[in-house]
């Protein structure tokens, strides 16, 4: 109980400081209620995914400072590292998760890798190459990440035990899944697939705003609206496998973080 409680106020705080970098501190407060609202209300399948949840907003706060720092000067490969490792410590906690989010970060730094300060100096083979390493240095932190753990599996016997069941998660989940039929489930349907309508809003604004030229695409700003956006559309498969409200809650968060961008008058 106490773990849970330290864990909820880490992940609201995280949900604040956020949401604060891409709107403003006052604003910021409407996402930060809505999520504690739903995480003090709606409980979790286990008190893994919230350490899951936390750890992905973790990753995701390094990479908003390693989106401030590329638009002013060159990437630096340390900054990836504690963002693998905590990629790393989520494949440990919840593997499920893990694989929803390895890729998004992955390519987050490739794109990275292509458009800092150096990369745009590049032909675009060499913006791809460059990116495409940064991206094989975040896997290889993440792959060091796990090596004592899985070590410890292998000499406890075990690993067997630890493959099975992740490959059960994701077998017999999609074996069995069953998603919610808007015709026949017309109000559970609403709540749960809302975070999937607010990225396709969101997407589509912030489409407008970059047409409109209120928004360049190569700036910090879109980069973190956009890797808001990700989060909530992959995290949404953690919801998919056991369509309930429960499972909904981690989308949920990051859609009620993109709620604040409606408020945009220009």
């Amino acid at each position: 109980m106490i773990l849970q409680i330290i864990v909820n106020c880490a992940i609201l705080t995280l949900v604040y400081i956020l949401t604060k970098d891409i709107t403003s501190k006052y604003i910021a407060l409407i996402p930060t209620i809505i999520s504690a609202v739903l995480l003090w209300t709606i409980e979790l399948a286990d008190i893994n995914a919230l350490i899951g949840l936390l750890l992905i907003m973790l990753a995701a706060l390094i990479i908003f400072h390693y989106y401030d720092r590329m638009a002013n000067k060159n990437s630096q490969l340390r900054g990836i590292v504690p963002m693998g490792i905590f990629i790393g410590l989520l494949a440990i906690i919840r593997i499920d998760m893990a694989s929803y989010m390895y890729g998004l970060f992955f390519w987050a730094m490739f794109w990275a890798g292509m458009a800092d300060v150096e990369g745009l100096k590049l032909t675009l083979p060499n913006r791809a190459i460059r990116g495409f390493g940064q991206g094989v240095f975040f896997t290889t932190i993440v792959v060091a990440t796990l090596v004592p753990f899985v070590a410890y599996y292998i000499s406890q016997g075990t690993i067997g035990e630890v493959l099975d069941t992740a490959a059960a998660v994701f077998v017999d989940g999609y074996r069995n899944m069953k998603l919610p039929n808007p015709l026949t489930d017309t109000l559970f349907s609403i709540i749960y697939y809302s975070p999937m309508l607010v990225v396709l809003v969101s997407v589509a604004m912030l489409i407008v705003r970059n047409r409109r030229r209120i928004l360049r695409a190569n700036t910090p700003l879109f980069w973190k609206e956009m890797l808001i956006m990700n989060l909530c559309w992959n995290i949404f498969n953690y919801a998919t496998l056991t369509p309930d409200i429960a499972h909904t809650v981690p989308s949920m968060i990051f859609a009620s973080m993109l709620l604040p961008l409606f408020l945009r008058t220009k």
